[in-house]
């Protein structure tokens, strides 16, 4: 699907397959649009860049306001195909081995899947009832049904212990994270204002222009579409700056010492469940796993 948006691996329209779209979708009677009507498809040559049209007198002409457009290639129609028909069967041995269909239905990974294949189904019912040159007018609509596809990623995000600890790791920390939004907002919305009273107003006119450049600043991302070009502005940008990596730089190390002393306590109880598997006996002395009483396991 990636690999599909990439210009040199779509397929440009035929001279006739552009002549049927602008004959279907044109709106405008520009000039140029009639001259590429009204001539015979092999007048017209196609190239990368530009579309030329061969007048009366036999001269080439580059109609500037007609570009070159593009479809998916019919190679890469062919993997969808073979990927629908595999996560088809797959959810059929999925659905007939479930124990219960009604939890696996309330799952709303499960149902992400669902969707990501009927999207799948959806593009290539509308490739099929299409002609080429109408894929260019639901390009959006084809577009979308293949992001949803990427639904699928997360039923197999899921079965990473990684992810799963991940997961726990920021219900447990809810709060940390959520001090740290509110602080980092707090700090976006007093340096903006700031910003917006002693910087220039030609190149920060309003607040909410303001707030985008504390964003970026608090965050150290700084894509340079705003800048502060007074040297109030740069002072105040500057503190911001140091402000935003101090308070990420106390907050965050909180959420990650969590996260690994969670991860470190689901190694340990795969390794025992591993060992009691190949049938060693894990002793944990009848409690549960906690930092502190890690050091008290054995395997004999």
């Amino acid at each position: 699907m990636s690999i599909n948006t990439l210009p040199q691996h779509r397929r440009f329209l035929t001279p006739c397959e552009m002549q049927k779209f602008y004959q279907d979708d044109y709106n405008n009677y520009v000039e140029e649009e009639i001259q590429f009507l009204s001539v015979p498809c092999n007048h017209i040559k196609i190239y990368d860049d530009r579309i030329e049209v061969k007048d009366v007198e036999g001269n080439f002409t580059k109609p500037d306001s007609l570009p070159t457009l593009t479809i998916k290639n019919e190679a890469f129609m062919t993997v969808e195909y073979i990927t629908t028909a595999f996560f088809t069967v797959e959810l059929f041995f999925r659905l007939l081995c479930c124990p219960s269909l009604k939890v696996y239905f309330m799952s709303w990974i499960n149902l992400a899947d669902i969707i990501s294949l009927i999207a799948g189904y959806m593009t290539i019912v509308v490739y099929a009832i299409t002609e080429n040159h109408q894929q260019i007018v639901i390009k959006d609509v084809l577009e979308h049904l293949q992001v949803l596809r990427l639904l699928r990623l997360v039923r197999y995000c899921q079965n990473f212990s990684t992810i799963q600890v991940l997961k726990f790791s920021m219900k447990q920390n809810f709060r940390d994270l959520l001090v740290l939004l509110l602080y980092l907002g707090i700090g976006i919305l007093i340096f903006a204002n700031i910003i917006y009273l002693v910087e220039d107003n030609s190149k920060i006119n309003n607040i909410p222009q303001a707030w985008w450049l504390g964003i970026i600043t608090m965050t150290t991302v700084g894509y340079g579409d705003v800048t502060p070009v007074t040297p109030t502005g740069k002072a105040v940008c500057g503190i911001c700056a140091i402000g935003g990596v101090i308070l990420i730089s106390v907050i965050l190390p909180i959420f990650v010492d969590s996260f690994l002393s969670l991860y470190g306590i689901a190694q340990l109880n795969l390794t025992a469940y591993r060992k009691q598997s190949n049938g060693v006996i894990v002793k944990t002395g009848n409690a549960k796993v906690t930092p502190q009483k890690i050091p008290t396991l054995s395997w004999e």
